[in-house]
C-alpha cells in the first residue's frame, strides 16, 4: 500500500492539476543546489531523486521500494519570478514539449511543492508566459495547495 501511496505522490508531480504551456519561463543562472539529492516520501516507502546535469537542467527521478526507477523529467530546471521560487518539469516527445510549473520551498531539511493552478489562456509565447507570471503569481488562487510529503534522505 505504502508503494502505492509513493507512486501517486511522485506522479502528481507528472500529472498534477499543474498548468502546462509549450512555453517556458527563463532558466535560473543556476541550479538550487538545496534541491539536489534524494527526497523520501513521509508516509510511503522509496525516494525521489533530484540529480544535476551538464547544464543548468536536472533530472527527477522516483525509485520505489524495489529500486526499479522512474524517471519523471530528465530536463527539469529552477526559476525564480519575485520570491517565488519554481521547478518546471520539461517533458518532451517526438511532436512538441510541454512545461508544467511548481512552486517549491525547503525548510528544516523538508521539501514541500505546489502546482500552478490550471487557466484557460492561450499563451502565445515565452514572453507573454512570463507576464502572466509576473502579473499573477502574487495573487490568491494563482497555485494549488501545498504538498508536504518528502524530507531530505542523509
Amino acid at each position: 500500500m505504502k508503494k502505492i501511496v509513493f507512486i501517486v505522490v511522485a506522479l502528481a508531480l507528472l500529472v498534477s492539476c499543474a498548468l502546462e504551456s509549450e512555453y517556458s519561463l527563463p532558466k535560473n543562472k543556476r541550479i538550487y543546489k538545496e534541491l539536489l539529492g534524494t527526497w523520501h516520501p513521509i508516509d510511503a516507502k522509496g525516494d525521489l531523486f533530484f540529480k544535476k546535469n551538464k547544464d543548468k537542467t536536472f533530472s527527477i527521478i522516483m525509485i520505489d521500494d524495489k529500486k526499479e526507477a522512474t524517471v519523471i523529467s530528465s530536463n527539469a530546471f529552477t526559476s525564480k519570478i519575485k520570491n517565488h521560487k519554481l521547478i518546471i518539469i520539461v517533458n518532451s516527445d517526438e511532436n512538441k514539449t510541454i512545461n508544467s510549473f511548481y512552486e517549491y520551498r525547503i525548510s528544516k531539511g523538508k521539501f514541500s511543492y505546489r502546482a500552478v493552478r490550471k487557466v484557460d489562456k492561450k499563451f502565445t509565447s515565452d514572453k507573454d508566459l512570463l507576464h502572466y507570471f509576473e502579473e499573477n503569481i502574487d495573487k490568491d488562487g494563482f497555485f494549488e495547495d501545498w504538498e508536504d510529503d518528502f524530507y531530505f534522505k542523509k
